[in-house]
């Protein structure tokens, strides 16, 4: 394992101090996190960055300092009032505890990583980074880089390994664009006010005919750890999959949401599927450029059309209505939510969600390429188990070098092996479609536990 050569503090001073409550997408993550109990390690973005050769520890340790004082969401706590609100303070300066390792391998390297990954805390109470510097041979390799989900999302962090690049070069970087506490204020106006009202009431028109359950099989004896999460990559279905978004003249978001959400309404005998997704918000210079948490569910509805190809169409239009409608105040939402469940007298089941990671307008940037290499021909893993989780399905996806389908599973819904079996159904419809219509009526209803 990797061993510690010493640590170092790194001072960092930016140009101002300051409070203000969270942002609408701070304030839905941050709920997201304290309902984990502790559990959110997972949510952790870490990044490993490379550095040019000849850079020296003080090299690291000065482009660290100047990346903190340049983001103030770096330099932000995190923590609930005793009024019972939850606000954001920007530190003005501060210092930061970074490792130096002696990583002799690249299992040595993947292990920073993944103790990143492990660790929590970055959200809590006034630091939501932690940093490492990696030296082989006496000679910097990388900065190593781990920054709670509350203060970024992957959106975000690809501008910080964009910044912190062109820092430990020596580059000059502009003007820092807007901050989160900025962003806070202007919801608080009444641009902000327009904008969550035209959300929420998209979102009501989404909720109101919503079926108040999407799983209407009997509930299993879930295992022990509840909820685990499986990953599937096929290259075949990532060579498909574009051109399905090529022949049906949809994003590839589309295609799966569109393939997602027909499984379940066949499987559950459903008119429609009404469900969540994850809005990255980066749509304009503005957005692309902010470098704080912007992402935020929206709701959907994708009706039960005959065909496969036909839902994917669907799922194209209900997307971009969505994306349109996913910045809004989480507070409001709540409470918009529990006014139609007391409507229709009962609580509304909003615990499916899709979040495709892609290049598509208004969706969430592509996370990463498969660690060891593309993989040659269909995969699947369990990758972890977890004892609290918010959902019954959520849905991690994305195309790079393979359609990759990451599903979270509460295991009282459905069994892990019918978890695995419905992620092998979305790949062979996705190969299907590439030139088929897909009608529902051809595909076999689930092996007995096979569907949701």
């Amino acid at each position: 394992m990797s061993r510690r050569i010493t640590e170092r503090v790194v001072a960092y001073r930016g140009h101002r101090a300051a409070t203000a409550e969270l942002t609408w997408a701070q304030r839905y993550m941050y709920d997201v996190v304290v309902s984990l109990r502790g559990q959110h390690a997972h949510l952790n973005f870490v990044s490993r960055m490379p550095v040019p050769d000849g850079t020296g520890i003080e090299d690291a340790c000065t482009a660290i300092a100047a990346l903190i004082a340049r983001h103030e969401v770096l330099r932000t706590g995190f923590r609930t009032d005793p009024d019972g609100v939850p606000r954001q303070r920007v530190h003005a300066e501060g210092t930061l505890a970074v490792p130096v390792l002696d990583v002799a391998t690249d299992a040595e390297a993947d292990a920073v990583v993944s103790e990143l990954h492990s660790a929590d805390g970055f959200d809590d109470p006034e630091r939501p980074v932690a940093a490492r510097i990696e030296t082989r041979d006496g000679a910097v390799t990388a900065v190593t880089l781990a920054v709670g989900h509350v203060a970024v999302d992957q959106g975000a962090m690809r501008l910080l390994e964009r910044d912190f690049a062109g820092l430990v070069a020596g580059g000059a970087l502009g003007d820092a664009v807007e901050q989160p506490v900025d962003r806070a204020r202007w919801e608080a106006g009444p641009d902000g006010r327009r904008r969550n009202e035209a959300a929420l009431r998209y979102a009501a028109e989404q909720l109101d005919g919503a079926a108040p359950t999407l799983y209407r099989r009997p509930r299993t004896q879930p295992c022990e750890p509840r909820y685990w999460i499986g990953e599937l990559q096929s290259p075949a279905a990532g060579r498909s999959i574009r051109a399905v978004g090529r022949r049906l003249r949809v994003p590839l978001s589309a295609v799966v949401l569109g393939v997602f959400a027909r499984l379940i309404a066949h499987d559950n005998d459903l008119p429609a599927t009404t469900m969540l997704v994850i809005a990255g918000n980066r749509v304009g210079p503005d957005a692309a450029e902010y470098p704080g948490q912007l992402a935020q569910f929206a709701p959907v509805t994708v009706p039960a059309e005959p065909t496969f190809a036909a839902s994917v169409r669907a799922a194209g239009r209900a997307l971009a209505l969505a994306y349109r409608h996913g910045q809004y105040d989480p507070v409001a939402f709540d409470q918009l939510l529990g006014d139609i469940g007391r409507r229709r007298g009962g609580e509304l089941d909003l615990t499916t969600t899709l979040n495709f990671h892609t290049g598509d307008p208004g969706a969430v940037p592509v996370r990463r390429t498969a660690p060891d290499g593309p993989p040659t021909e269909t995969t699947f893993r369990w990758k972890a188990k977890l004892p609290v989780e918010n959902y019954k399905l959520y849905l991690d996806a994305g195309v790079d070098d393979a359609l990759w389908l990451s599903l979270r599973i509460d295991t009282a819904v459905i069994t892990p092996e019918a978890a695995e079996a419905f992620l092998r159904r979305m790949e062979s419809l996705v190969l299907e479609l590439a030139d088929d219509e897909a009608p529902v009526a051809a595909i076999a209803a689930p092996a007995a536990g096979a569907g949701t």
